[in-house]
């Protein structure tokens, strides 16, 4: 089935008609809308034309990626940990697609954090 990519932080109606088109409107690392053929919106996420994986979703919801979104994600990555690993000072605190932070990983070791980023996307909006 196509499905179309949709440009979410700038105006226009730049679109994917297949996963193997180009498109040169969209700038990689941008935040963008999926939508199947029918035009029914499918989630946000980023896009890289020069990934295997066009685009990293994020959420099924049009959120947008701003610092409250991480924040909130990676509080809610964290309870899950805390609430199933109670007392345990190492542990993968965010595992990317299954926290719904595609191209993300953040294991906590001790006192320490290590960061893994893995999509372009992600990589843009590190501070």
């Amino acid at each position: 089935m196509p499905v179309k990519i949709h440009r979410v932080t700038r105006g226009g109606d730049a679109s994917l008609p297949s996963p193997a088109t180009r498109v040169s409107q969209l700038l990689d690392g941008e935040l963008v809308q999926v939508k199947d053929s029918r035009q029914r919106f499918l989630g946000v996420g980023f896009f890289n034309s020069k990934s295997k994986i066009h685009v990293r979703m994020l959420s099924p919801e049009r959120v947008e990626a701003d610092e409250r979104f991480f924040e909130e994600r990676i509080r809610a990555a964290l309870a899950v940990r805390q609430e199933h690993l109670p007392g345990a000072t190492s542990f993968r605190v965010v595992n990317a697609e299954s926290d719904f932070l595609s191209g993300l990983i953040v294991d906590k070791y001790e006192d320490a954090l290590v960061v893994q980023i893995s999509s372009l996307g992600m990589d843009q909006r590190k501070t």
